[in-house]
């Protein structure tokens, strides 16, 4: 969608600090994140370039490679990452803060979830795949999980104690929040499936029964034990007899 993105001349640079105070100002910080996000994905494509060069050079000469191709695979990583983001600007989602949110639905290439076999019942959570757009289909982020066998595992004391060992063994469909079940937030929301665009779905506030927001969210790729990922917002429903 280029006509939503703004025109900025090759010796300007976008905004480093965008603030909006009214709708007017969010509308012109979008256009500005989704320039933004267009310079970064050029700058990474010639990163992508040069690294490549260096890989093939490298080849050429019988050198090692590990570096190169770690390097490449976090480049191509990001590329992914910013051009969702920047599709997702485009698409008129509105980028707003990380806050706390119950994943309730996952995008996934494959019907089946990762074993996570353990003597504790609460491990099914799925994690979401970072795939590109269109991509996959969504499900819940909660699997199947039943007791498979049986093992032996010291208690507090040391004492030898036996516990079930269980396993996710098949994935389950979306689970609409039953607060957020109102036929304009599943419409809005549904929307967002379509586009097969976001990493995970969730909702926000997990706790409260009152104005949920309906969050997407996209996944970065992770340094060390961080991952980045960017909020957008799909929907927000607001009962003002709940005010």
């Amino acid at each position: 969608m280029e006509e939503n993105a703004l025109v900025v001349k090759e010796d300007q640079k976008p905004a480093r600090l965008l603030l909006a105070t009214d709708p007017q100002g969010m509308h012109d910080a979008q256009l500005h994140l989704a320039e933004w996000f267009r310079r970064k994905i050029v700058s990474l494509n010639e990163e992508l370039s040069n690294v490549q060069k260096s890989l093939d050079t490298a080849k050429r000469c019988k050198w090692a490679i590990g570096t190169f191709r770690n390097q490449l695979s976090r480049i191509k990583g990001n590329i992914l990452f910013y051009g969702k983001a920047r599709e997702a600007i485009n698409s008129g989602y509105f980028l707003i803060p990380n806050f706390p949110v119950d994943v309730f639905a996952v995008r996934k290439s494959k019907t089946n979830p990762p074993p996570k076999g353990s003597t504790s019942w609460h491990l099914s959570e799925i994690p979401a795949e970072k795939l590109t757009i269109g991509k996959g289909e969504y499900f819940s982020s909660q699997a199947h999980r039943v007791p498979v066998d049986e093992v032996e595992e010291k208690d507090y004391k040391g004492q030898l104690v036996k516990k079930d060992y269980y396993e996710n063994v098949n994935i389950k469909e979306v689970q609409f929040p039953v607060v957020a079940m109102k036929a304009e937030i599943m419409t809005e929301s549904e929307k967002a499936f379509a586009l097969k665009l976001f990493d995970d779905i969730g909702i926000c506030p997990p706790t409260r029964r009152a104005d949920p927001m309906i969050i997407g969210r996209i996944h970065g790729p992770k340094v060390g034990y961080t991952e980045k990922f960017l909020s957008f917002l799909i929907c927000w429903f607001l009962e003002p007899d709940s005010l």
